[in-house]
């Protein structure tokens, strides 16, 4: 099982607000191993260097957390925590599922005091169907309803209360392989902008034009992928189709991004960004050296327990 697949899974049952043409595009990496993993526990520190070799020190960076996730026989994630430089416990969240394996529940924690519950409801064919985000009073403060139109199509609306009513913030529309389409954003219920996406034939976004709610066009952002479905190019263009920003990525053979380049808009090199691996014997990275330049910024850590 592949560690950026497994941690992602932290993040399901929660509404998330932002611009989709504004994500990295997904990568679709294949799973390296069938090991079974119990726990995972990482820590950002900062990098010394030393006889050709980047190593780090022992202490965490400044500001970082120490981040603790733990797994169910079936690869779920059930607890997550983070602890400060002290190895003090500051934030949990804790995930609850039913006998289908659905995400029905996550409690998350500041301290050991409960500030945030996210609730999954689903219908008889197993489809999510609403998320309802609680406070420690349980007085609802966002939700996601999910309808489904007469093709079958996925419909998602998100709300946060806005003083005493809860305020449409972003709509969700889904083709009928389940690719997210169309986006639309709000404000007080007024439309600020709509996003269109376009996909190849295996499913990868290719294109996402975003235009204001006016109708014009604000920008588009295109990718190309290699054929392993991995996102290589990322190109920013303004309304008038001329370049903005580009971004070029490499990968290693376990598919993890191991290079970034960032042009601008007149071609030139503006940044580097080197991540160099180590991994364990399952094929699961256990450290991660991220170089600007040539410059060592910062070294990830990683402590794998199997069962």
């Amino acid at each position: 099982m592949q560690i950026s697949t497994v941690i992602s899974r932290s993040l399901m049952g929660v509404i998330l607000i932002f611009s989709s043409c504004e994500r990295k595009s997904p990568e679709k990496a294949t799973n390296l191993s069938s090991a079974q993993i119990k726990s995972i526990m990482e820590s950002v520190h900062d990098p010394r260097e030393g006889g050709g070799k980047v190593n780090y020190a022992k202490e965490i960076s400044k500001d970082s957390l120490i981040s603790e996730w733990v797994f169910d026989k079936k690869g779920n994630v059930v607890n997550e925590k983070k602890y400060n430089s002290r190895g003090a416990l500051i934030a949990q969240s804790i995930y609850r599922y039913d006998k289908r394996d659905h995400l029905i529940e996550v409690k998350a924690y500041h301290f050991k005091n409960l500030f945030r519950k996210t609730i999954n409801k689903f219908d008889s064919q197993e489809r999510l169907i609403e998320t309802q985000t609680v406070d420690d009073h349980n007085e609802l403060k966002e939700q996601k309803k999910v309808s489904f139109d007469d093709n079958g199509y996925r419909i998602e609306r998100n709300y946060k209360l806005i003083g005493k009513d809860l305020s449409l913030e972003q709509e969700h529309f889904y083709n009928s392989k389940g690719s997210n389409t169309e986006n639309r954003s709000f404000s007080n219920g007024k439309l600020l902008f709509t996003e269109l996406n376009d996909f190849d034939k295996q499913g990868n976004r290719v294109e996402c034009i975003r235009s204001s709610n006016s109708g014009k066009e604000d920008f588009v952002i295109q990718f190309k992928y290699d054929k392993l479905n991995r996102n290589i190019e990322t190109v920013r263009l303004n309304n008038s189709f001329m370049m903005q920003s580009r971004l070029i990525y490499r990968y290693d053979e376990h598919n993890n991004r191991i290079e970034s380049f960032s042009y601008g808009t007149t071609g030139k090199l503006r940044e580097q960004i080197t991540w160099i691996y180590e991994y364990d014997e399952t094929g699961n990275w256990i450290r991660k050296t991220t170089l600007v330049g040539n410059h060592p910024l910062s070294v990830t850590v990683r402590d794998i327990i199997y069962y």
